[in-house]
């Protein structure tokens, strides 16, 4: 006989948690869900900088009279500069905490959008480029780690996903926003030549075949 029945105690069985035949469904955290949207926020800047600047790179273009390969490294540095700002994001976030590195990421990136906005020539461009690109960097970095830290166990994988949600979505916001300006604003000529790059991309990516006309032969032959 146990001695707790001997005693006259009755036992008391303790179900181990990872062995729980009817576990309970663990509670919602609207703070942390909230909490991880509103970080996840700041990545909207990354994918809205890449797809704004194809659509402004017309306007460059024809504004600093630069040549394509000035503007195809003004369009592809960045992600050169946000490895800057990421590995800055993470020493900065260790001394002031997350949420103020976040404020940080958000107050360069808007720095960085002046200069660019407010660039006479090709190198200002740059600098603003550079520091918009160094915000970028802050902002991919610091969003997922302030919502793993902040996120329950039982919702940390569908939260820290969010950052990938709204980099997308800066795309695509970027994209319904640029589109209308190049139709409207852009001059005829620059607008043509636009055109017909898309109507090039758009059967290399259908993998139209176009027939070579008859100068192209007889070049052949």
């Amino acid at each position: 006989m146990d001695a707790n029945q001997f005693s006259g105690q009755q036992t008391q069985t303790v179900p181990i948690p990872g062995f729980d035949p009817s576990p309970q469904k663990p509670k919602w955290n609207k703070y942390a869900f909230g909490c991880a949207i509103l970080a996840s926020v700041t990545s909207i800047l990354m994918g809205y900088d890449v797809g704004v600047m194809s659509g402004a790179g017309p306007f460059i273009q024809n504004d600093l009279k630069i040549s394509d390969v000035q503007l195809e490294i003004v369009m592809g540095i960045i992600e050169l500069h946000s490895l800057l700002g990421a590995y800055a994001a993470g020493r900065t976030s260790d001394r002031v905490g997350r949420r103020y590195t976040i404020v940080i990421a958000a107050a360069i990136f808007f720095v960085g959008a002046l200069l660019m906005g407010f660039a006479t020539n090709y190198a200002f461009l740059m600098v603003g480029r550079f520091v918009a690109g160094v915000g970028v960097g802050y902002a991919l970095l610091i969003a997922p780690v302030y919502a793993a830290e902040l996120a329950p166990a039982a919702s940390r994988g569908f939260l820290t996903s969010f950052p990938e949600v709204f980099i997308n979505a800066g795309k695509y916001t970027s994209r319904f926003l640029s589109h209308p300006m190049q139709l409207t604003f852009l001059p005829r000529p620059e607008l043509e030549k636009f055109l017909g790059e898309n109507r090039v991309r758009l059967k290399c990516t259908h993998a139209t075949y176009i027939e070579p006309s008859k100068h192209e032969t007889d070049d052949l032959d």
